[in-house]
């Protein structure tokens, strides 16, 4: 089998244990997805792809954050929490970051997010060890 370079980023894509999101910034509907932000937040039944970024991200501060983006603002983030709203209408706690990236013609953001509730076990886990 032959990889063509486009078949290559999708399957790197959805290797990644993070969620990757690429949202239109005029529209804020996502325009791609990974397999691991569908399984994740449960969308694999219906699409996420085609959603408005506003369907999934909850909180106040996200919702200023898009409208921001909307008007042509909005500015890199880093490692900011955030509540996803999965496919079964369950808010999973996550740890985001966004980057604008810059085309030619149009921007597009990229998303990278982490399952904050698996973050939060995590250190938990690791603080009980180190207090033993």
């Amino acid at each position: 089998m032959s990889w063509d370079p486009a078949t290559l980023d999708r399957v790197m894509c959805d290797q990644s244990s993070e969620m990757l999101l690429v949202v239109d910034p005029k529209s804020l509907h996502i325009i791609s997805a990974n397999r691991q932000a569908e399984v994740t937040l449960g969308y694999e039944a219906t699409p996420l792809v085609g959603r408005a970024i506003t369907e999934v991200e909850s909180s106040l501060a996200d919702i200023f954050y898009w409208e921001d983006v909307r008007m042509g603002g909005g500015s890199d983030i880093d490692n900011a929490e955030s509540m996803y709203i999965c496919g079964d209408g369950v808010a999973l706690p996550v740890i985001k970051s966004i980057r604008r990236l810059r085309g030619d013609v149009d921007d597009v953001l990229v998303l990278r997010v982490r399952d904050g509730a698996s973050l939060k076990r995590g250190e938990a886990q690791l603080a009980a060890l180190s207090g033993q």
